[in-house]
């Protein structure tokens, strides 16, 4: 099974922190190689070194801050996986070389069928780019260019655990933000606010809003007559995550408990709950006859720092 998971073309040479938390492989006459005994990669492509290089995009080795510019060439490039524990991993390659411009494909095969469980392209080689996917099982990783004679480059090979997926908001960040920005706690924290609309991360993912754009609907609303209360809220949310109060004098709130539940609309990321204001119905048209407000609002409960 293959995943892709994303692109990086921002991290550059630096990767030590960013991936190969789990292990990693950079070809070259030190052969910098250090994988878990239950990740085996298998290749008999021809590996180039050029030793030291003060390029940024060049990968840095891991025991020193100087840069290799090492790589496997083809094409084809072939390098043949099999994560042998039954336990899916991220696996990244990183493809560099300065003075190539030309596209390069990037085919993930199952190692018995032959048969392509993804495909991705890098538009130029002289970027600086990782492509990670999830996989489990044994894969074949096939790199070609689909121009004649133009070389294809591999410097280095990632291996990162999988972020916890039994947490709800961990997916939904990795839904908006790259692997780079993932481990920025300033941009993708629960507190940080990327799109300075007043919602952090977490409140976002509790509306099921976009972090990156700023959105203006009102996700709590009266509709019809009688009325009926409206609550739009993100579908991962729990639902004690977000509750609804209500106030008389915007001082004083309480849990809104008199509330009927009469239907969920899905909406994909997002869940639409409407309820009958019940036993305060009453109240409400009491306190409207009075000329007195009665007031709805949210509540979301804090981070989970």
């Amino acid at each position: 099974q293959a995943r892709f998971v994303g692109a990086d073309a921002v991290t550059g040479g630096d990767w030590p922190g960013v991936y190969g938390l789990g292990g990693y492989w950079l070809p070259g006459t030190l052969n910098y190689k250090l994988l878990p005994e239950t990740v085996t990669v298998v290749t008999t492509q021809r590996w180039v070194d050029y030793g030291d290089s003060g390029l940024p995009r060049s990968l840095r080795r891991p025991d020193t801050f100087t840069r290799t510019f090492s790589f496997w060439e083809g094409p084809p490039v072939k390098l043949q996986m099999r994560l042998n524990d039954g336990h899916a991993r991220r696996i990244s390659i990183y493809n560099y070389s300065g003075s190539w411009t030309n596209p390069v494909t990037f085919a993930v095969q199952d190692a018995r069928s032959g048969v392509v469980l993804d495909a991705q392209t890098i538009a130029r080689q002289d970027v600086g780019t990782y492509l990670t996917w999830e996989i489990e099982g044994e894969v074949v990783l096939q790199i070609t260019s689909p121009f004649v004679n133009n070389p294809v480059f591999v410097n280095g090979i990632f291996i990162d655990a999988i972020p916890q997926a039994d947490d709800p908001y961990n997916e939904w960040r990795r839904g908006y933000f790259t692997l780079l920005e993932q481990l920025d706690p300033a941009i993708s924290g629960q507190t940080a606010d990327p799109d300075a609309d007043g919602y952090n991360n977490w409140t976002e993912f509790l509306l099921g809003r976009h972090p990156r754009t700023t959105e203006t609907w009102s996700p709590l609303w009266f509709e019809g007559q009688p009325p009926l209360l409206h609550v739009l809220t993100g579908a991962a949310a729990a639902a004690t995550d977000v509750t609804v109060q209500t106030s008389a004098d915007l001082r004083n709130w309480t849990a809104a408990t008199d509330l009927q539940f009469i239907e969920q609309l899905d909406h994909g990321h997002q869940l639409e709950r409407v309820y009958r204001v019940h036993s305060a119905l009453s109240t409400l048209h009491s306190q409207l006859s009075t000329q007195k407000a009665v007031f709805f609002r949210l509540k979301f409960q804090p981070p989970r720092l």
